[in-house]
This record gives structure tokens, C-alpha cells and sequence, in this order.
């Protein structure tokens, strides 16, 4: 059995890691924390996936990517569990409202909360993404402590 080092003196499997209490350790004692939560980032920008995933997981979350809606749709399909969606709205192929209906469509995708973004957002267009099913809708460029503290308000809701 994998095993992994928490510190010098405890080993925990990884089995338990695994499942849903994960175990921190700080100053040589042990927290239980509460589930991660898991976030699917679905934008054709890498380096602002990249920056979006590396601020997540500093807090804590589990972050999945998705380079387009199309991608985010067979990956969901497959079944993988998804605490939250984070989607742009331009994208190749399928487009963010296009994604999130389809999202909506399925029963075992419907509950998932979404935060949709774009750089072009209008009044009209953030109608849009409301309707289609957005739990939340915010305008890039966006400072980074607004997008967390707006993903913070999402899992508050649930």
C-alpha cells in the first residue's frame, strides 16, 4: 500500500487521503479538514487556467481543467465528480452559454453550481448566462481575491 509522509514521525495511506476527511498537520499535530471541493476550470486559455487553478489550490480546492467547452462536456460525461464549474464564455467549439445549457440538460450535471466569466461581458450577455443557468456571472479581468471570495459565496449558497 502507497503510503504518504505527513511528517518525520506518521505515515497515512493513501487510501485514506483518498477518501472524504483529508489530514493536515501543523506544528506536528493533526487537523481534520473538511472535504476538498472540486472545481472544473474550462477556458481555452491556458495561462489564465494555470493562474486560476494555482490560486484555488493555495486555498485549498481540487482543480480540474478543460481546454473548451466540448472537453468540460465528455469529461462531466465520464462521470467525474465536480463540486463547482468555472467556465469563459469564448471558447473554440462550444461557447461558455452553450456549455452551461448543456450542463443544465443533464441530470447528473444539473445541481453543479457555475461561475461564468468573459472579457466581453455585456448586460444582454450576462442575462444570457443567468438564464442558461449561472449561478454566478463576473467580468475579466477580475482581481483575484473578488473571484475567491465570489467562489466562497457559490458553496455558501449550497
Amino acid at each position: 500500500m502507497r503510503c504518504i509522509y505527513l511528517n518525520l514521525t506518521k505515515m497515512v495511506p493513501l487510501a485514506i487521503l483518498k477518501t472524504r476527511m483529508v489530514f493536515r498537520v501543523y506544528n506536528n499535530e493533526e487537523h481534520i479538514m473538511p472535504p476538498t471541493k472540486r472545481i472544473l476550470l474550462v477556458d481555452d486559455d491556458a495561462t489564465l487556467r494555470a493562474t486560476l487553478r494555482s490560486c484555488l489550490e493555495a486555498v485549498g480546492f481540487q482543480c480540474m481543467e478543460a481546454q473548451d467547452g466540448s472537453d468540460a462536456r465528455d469529461w462531466l460525461k465520464e462521470g467525474h465528480p465536480v463540486d463547482l464549474i468555472v467556465t469563459d464564455h469564448q471558447m473554440p467549439k462550444v461557447t461558455g452559454i452553450e456549455f452551461v445549457k448543456g450542463v443544465r440538460s443533464q441530470q447528473k450535471t444539473q445541481a453543479i453550481p457555475i461561475i461564468f466569466y468573459s472579457g466581453q461581458l455585456t448586460d444582454d450577455l450576462k442575462t444570457q448566462a443567468i438564464q442558461a443557468g449561472s449561478h454566478a456571472v463576473i467580468e475579466k479581468p477580475f482581481p483575484l481575491p473578488e473571484f475567491l471570495d465570489l467562489v466562497k459565496q457559490v458553496f455558501g449558497k449550497r
